[in-house]
């Protein structure tokens, strides 16, 4: 039987404040037009009844400013709340595919970095909002159908804390202190990754094909993207595939002969890219023809979520109904995307010292990136990572701990992690 996947994926990125004062101040700079920010215009606001001269206007404010999209959890009891029912939702089997499984959910996790002075108040401890979600999944046992992934936001040039950067370029130590940290901590290396605002650059192009088998970044529609341009997100030009793709090298949107594969992943409850019945239709014709197809859609832990997950499950079994060749599968992102990639052995490492110099061995399967990824935290509780030097291609790598890079005697710990080609991972504590 032919089968789909469907896929829910979370950008899990903690609390979000946005004061009537601040929905104005963007309802201004959308609009080039100020009104007060009274509660009574926050009301017409709400109700669609604040209107200018211009509908085509008036259809991008009602888009981007309604009862979803402002429907914040601005403190950590929402957003517990918000996660919590759905943990319930599959603790009592409200989702179940074909064979009877329950929807899992992928979490995104990120940290975020220089906030400033923090107007939307988001929580910015490193690893915490990680940490407080493996508490919450412990609690309920749900780990398993609950992993949590990778998900990093860029810093713009300017360092404003709201705006939609994509260049690495001043973020690039955060982004390994946000993945040392949870390599460290969580004894587990991802395997998927989302781009922070949908957003990916060459840089990041390139970044993520040394680490990342699986990225659900791809946000091509099948109808033309309102509003769309160059500077945000810019997927227009992507394969339309629900199946993945290689991309190139030079050009993320072109299918290519990269290691990773892209995948579709269309929004639920936001302003733009939301993931419509055609879609969903398209995914089941796709696979009612024999590709794998991957109907993967994505909202944020900052708005309740249970509603829209259920939407969009109720959607999908009403158009399965059009497709009686095709089997319901629900899947984890990780799981959904190695039903498309070649079989191969897990990656397996092992490591000793030999004096100063830490050696690391692949033992099984072969590592998807050309190094293992070196995650170190110092007796002064900072993190760091640091490139190997190759001893055996693809095989044999040592770190050399001198004045040269830092000596053994100032680490605390020491993790080693790397994904596999397809779609494994492991991470291995070196013994100091």
């Amino acid at each position: 039987m032919r089968q789909l996947h469907l896929v829910h994926c979370v950008d899990t990125e903690g609390p979000l404040n946005e004061t009537i004062d601040a929905t104005f101040q963007r309802l201004k700079e959308m609009t080039g037009q100020g009104w007060d920010s009274s509660p009574e215009n926050y009301s017409a606001l709400l109700d669609e009844a604040l209107k200018t001269n211009d509908p085509e206007l008036d259809s991008r404010i009602y888009r981007a400013f309604n009862r979803e999209t402002l429907n914040y959890c601005a403190t950590w009891d929402q957003v517990e709340e918000s996660v919590e029912a759905v943990l319930n939702a599959q603790k009592a089997g409200r989702w179940l595919d074909d064979r009877g499984v329950c929807l899992p959910t992928t979490w995104f996790a990120m940290d975020h970095f220089h906030l400033g002075d923090n107007p939307r108040e988001k929580e910015t401890g490193v690893f915490e909002i990680t940490r407080r979600y493996r508490e919450m999944f412990s609690l309920f046992s749900a780990s398993e159908i609950n992993p949590i992934e990778f998900h990093f936001h860029c810093q713009a040039v300017s360092a404003n804390p709201l705006a939609a950067a994509h260049s690495l370029a001043n973020s690039l130590r955060d982004f390994h202190h946000s993945l040392a940290t949870r390599v460290l901590k969580t004894g587990r290396f991802p395997t998927v990754i989302r781009p922070g605002f949908h957003s990916e650059r060459q840089d990041l192009n390139l970044l993520f094909e040394q680490w990342f088998p699986f990225d659900f970044g791809n946000q091509r529609q099948l109808v033309a993207d309102e509003g769309a341009d160059e500077r945000f997100g810019d997927w227009r030009r992507a394969p339309e595939t629900w199946s993945g793709y290689h991309p190139d090298h030079r050009y993320v949107f072109k299918e290519g002969a990269c290691n990773r594969k892209i995948f579709r992943c269309l929004n639920v409850g936001t302003r733009l890219r939301n993931l419509t019945d055609c879609e969903i239709r398209d995914a089941f014709d796709r696979a009612s023809s024999g590709s794998i197809s991957i109907l993967a859609f994505c909202q944020h832990d900052f708005r309740p979520m249970l509603a829209g997950i259920s939407a969009v499950v109720d959607r999908v079994r009403a158009i399965q109904r059009e497709f009686p060749s095709v089997e319901l599968i629900f899947s984890t992102a990780g799981e959904a995307a190695r039903t498309t990639a070649d079989a191969h052995p897990e990656v397996r490492l092992n490591h000793n010292f030999s004096g100063n110099k830490l050696v690391v061995d692949v033992v099984q399967g072969r590592l998807f990136g050309s190094q293992p990824y070196l995650a170190m935290e110092f007796r002064d509780g900072s993190v760091a990572h640091d490139n190997f030097d190759v001893v055996v291609p693809e095989k044999v790598f040592s770190y050399t701990f001198d004045e040269q890079t830092i000596h053994l005697e100032n680490v605390a710990r020491i993790a080693v992690g790397s994904a596999g080609f397809g779609g494994s991972q492991d991470v291995i504590y070196a013994r100091l």
